[in-house]
C-alpha cells in the first residue's frame, strides 16, 4: 500500500453505513489508507432502528467481542504499515477504549462519544487517545465524565456543541460544523501523533 498510515474505522451500531463510506473518502482524501471492521459480516440497521441495533449488537457481538475483534485485526496489520489508528464511533468507541487498555498494538485512537466508556473508566490506554464528546448526552453527564478521564495519561479531551451523532451527516444529530471541527481535531491529533514518534525514530538511529 501506498500511505504511511492505516486508519481502522469502528462502526456504530448501524454497521457500514454510509456514515463509514462519508470517513472513509474523507480519510482517503487526507493521505489514510482505511479498513473499517465490519462487526455485523454486512448486517446493517437503519438510522431509525436505534434500539433494535443497540439489541443486536448487545446479543450478537458486545464490546468484548468486538475488542477481541480489533485486537486480531491490529495484529495482522501491525507489521505493514509504521503508522497505525484507530477512529471508533459510539460503541465502536468503547469496543476501541476497552482494545487499547490491553494492547500496545496501535499508535492511536481517537473515540467519538464513546459513552459507554463510563463504564470503564479505571481502563487505562496504552496509547494516545483523543476522546470527543457531545456536549449534549441524554443518559449521563458529559462534563462528569471527562473531569474522570481527565487524569488519564496520554489523553486528550474534547467536547463540541451537538448531541450524540453529531458528526454522521445522515443522521438528524448532524452538526456540520461540530462535524467539521472534530474532524480536523482528529487529524490534527494523528499528525502530531505521526510526527512525535518519527522524531523518537530519528533520535534512536542518531
Amino acid at each position: 500500500m501506498s500511505a504511511k498510515a492505516m486508519v481502522i474505522l469502528m462502526h456504530e451500531i448501524y454497521g457500514v453505513n454510509d456514515h463509514m463510506h462519508h470517513m472513509q473518502k474523507q480519510l482517503i482524501a487526507d493521505g489514510y489508507d482505511t479498513l473499517c471492521l465490519d462487526l455485523y459480516d454486512g448486517k446493517q440497521f437503519e438510522l431509525h432502528e436505534g434500539h433494535r441495533a443497540y439489541s443486536y449488537f448487545k446479543q450478537e457481538v458486545g464490546f468484548t467481542k468486538a475488542s477481541d475483534h480489533l485486537i486480531h485485526k491490529m495484529k495482522e496489520l501491525r507489521g505493514q504499515y509504521p503508522f497505525l489508528f484507530v477512529i471508533g464511533f459510539s460503541v465502536g468507541a468503547t469496543s476501541a477504549w476497552l482494545s487499547f487498555t490491553a494492547s500496545e498494538l496501535c499508535d492511536g485512537v481517537v473515540c467519538y462519544y464513546g459513552s459507554r466508556i463510563r463504564d470503564y473508566t479505571d481502563q487505562t490506554p496504552k496509547c494516545p487517545t483523543l476522546l470527543i464528546f457531545a456536549e449534549h448526552e441524554v443518559h449521563f453527564d458529559v462534563g462528569a465524565l471527562m473531569g474522570v478521564l481527565s487524569h488519564h495519561p496520554q489523553t486528550v479531551l474534547k467536547r463540541f456543541y451537538g448531541a450524540h451523532g453529531f458528526s454522521n451527516p445522515y443522521a438528524k444529530a448532524y452538526n456540520e460544523e461540530a462535524a467539521k471541527q472534530a474532524y480536523t481535531q482528529s487529524l490534527w491529533f494523528l499528525e502530531q501523533v505521526k510526527n512525535k514518534k518519527e522524531n523518537k525514530l530519528l533520535r534512536e538511529c542518531n
